[in-house]
């Protein structure tokens, strides 16, 4: 039966959901002997290839373009990814089969005093509109403060945003969309509260809702934003102790928060929604570009822990973003020292691998931002150093596989891991406030222009 169901899986371009629950032992090199059907019986056919040579997708990419992407989501055939190129904004839709960009705009936001932009998010509504945040440094304050750039399935401005209160840092880290089109972030906001965390929410044309304000004792800051049906959760951390994790309702009111993992110094987070409707977290400490723990934590959708674990790492090495795939499994990446780091996790908790992934001459390799297709596919989007130049780039490749590549290694790497301490604690902020008319949004009228052309891609 399994044999059979594997021919069938093969037309359907999906053979490696079978393999992986029924045959697989040997993830990393397995061959496999090609079956067909022949009336009631299997005709077994001689020929055998290297299962990751069958699908398509292994690539890794830069493009003659100067930036960084930062952001990327997948919607069926095609990845949207946000970045930076010739230090401005830019959206590009990508064929994820192939690393051709489809269109790519750039939105010049110089006229509008913002610079030096980077991202956090990048979303796809209802209407197939892309809406891309983040933070620009503002001329006249030299502060970071919130950009919006909301754009139709072809780059065409919708509008965009600035979301800035005074002279001091009004910043974005995490956002997601309602099933509306609503926005709603998080991060830090210093004009509002003195270093604390905000939340705010945005309608569809992009004004202001509900704009909240909150504190515990000191710093806090939002990290980022899952939307789970009329449920807001946000996560973040509170200085000097742990990490937070809130659940609001549609209107911003809070229904509970709790301190969550290991005591930590100054951490940053991150969130996603797995299919078994629980919560997956990671994090990391970095003080001063040193890292002594890096907690990877699942817990349900009450706020109750189902399981966590630590790892100790060395100096420069954080982690900036996660996904899971269609079967629970976790992937986390980031980098350490000048290597691009990919970490799997199984849906238990079980460390599976970390791979390293390097430029044979040393180059910095940089990953961001990780999504994952229908088909399990991995796909990384981030930076390549060559010579003194960092150039936008796309690793992209199988669940199990390895990029294809003539310049980059792949380093299989371990580490240990522990039990992370520390159980949820409920408490009530200090300060809670709504600033909703304290909260000036702006309109800008970035510059559009296709680049398209400018991403001219090369093998790494």
């Amino acid at each position: 039966m399994v044999k059979r169901l594997i021919t069938e899986l093969i037309v359907e371009g999906v053979l490696r959901e079978i393999l992986e629950e029924d045959i697989l032992t040997n993830r990393q090199f397995i061959k496999f002997t090609k079956e067909s059907e022949q009336g009631s019986g299997i005709l077994t056919l001689s020929e055998t290839f290297d299962l990751w040579d069958y699908h398509p997708i292994s690539y890794a990419y830069y493009y003659g373009t100067l930036g960084k992407f930062y952001t990327v989501e997948i919607q069926g055939s095609f990845a949207y990814i946000g970045g930076v190129y010739d230090g401005q904004p830019i959206i590009g839709k990508f064929d994820i089969s192939t690393g051709d960009p489809i269109w790519i705009k750039k939105y010049d936001i110089s006229d509008a005093s913002l610079s030096s932009p980077e991202f956090y998010a990048i979303k796809i509504d209802g209407s197939n509109n892309i809406i891309l945040i983040g933070n620009a440094l503002y001329s006249e304050d030299y502060e970071k403060s919130t950009i919006i750039i909301k754009v139709d399935t072809n780059g065409g401005l919708l509008w965009a945003k600035h979301l800035r209160a005074g002279t001091s840092y009004e910043e974005t880290f995490g956002a997601d969309i309602d099933s509306a089109g609503n926005i709603i972030g998080t991060g830090r906001n210093y004009t509002l509260i003195g270093t604390g965390a905000w939340i705010y929410k945005l309608n569809t044309n992009g004004s202001l809702v509900w704009c909240y304000v909150f504190k515990e004792d000191q710093n806090t800051i939002g990290h980022d934003i899952l939307i789970d049906g009329f449920n807001i959760y946000t996560i973040g951390w509170r200085y000097g102790n742990r990490i937070y994790l809130m659940k609001l309702d549609t209107n911003g009111t809070p229904e509970w928060q709790y301190l969550i993992g290991a005591t930590v110094d100054n951490a940053y987070t991150r969130m996603v929604l797995a299919p078994d409707n629980k919560i997956v977290i990671v994090s990391h400490k970095y003080v001063y570009g040193y890292n002594d723990r890096t907690q990877i934590l699942k817990y349900d959708k009450e706020g109750n822990k189902v399981w966590g674990y630590e790892f100790a790492q060395p100096d420069n090495f954080y982690i900036d973003d996660l996904a899971v795939d269609n079967r629970g499994s976790i992937f986390l990446v980031g980098i350490s020292g000048g290597e691009g780091v990919l970490i799997k996790w199984t849906k238990d908790g079980t460390l599976e691998f970390r791979k390293d992934v390097k430029h044979k001459d040393g180059y910095n390799t940089k990953f961001k931002g990780i999504n994952i297709t229908g088909n399990n596919d991995i796909y990384i989007v981030g930076a390549q150093n060559l010579a003194d130049e960092t150039y936008n780039a796309i690793f992209s490749f199988r669940n199990y596989g390895t990029i294809k590549s003539i310049n980059l290694n792949v380093v299989d790497e371990s580490f240990n891991y522990k039990d992370t301490v520390g159980s949820k604690t409920k408490f009530v902020w200090d300060k809670f406030e709504d600033k909703t008319a304290n909260l000036p949004v702006n309109n800008i009228t970035p510059v559009v222009s296709d680049v398209t052309s400018d991403f001219l891609k090369y093998m790494l």
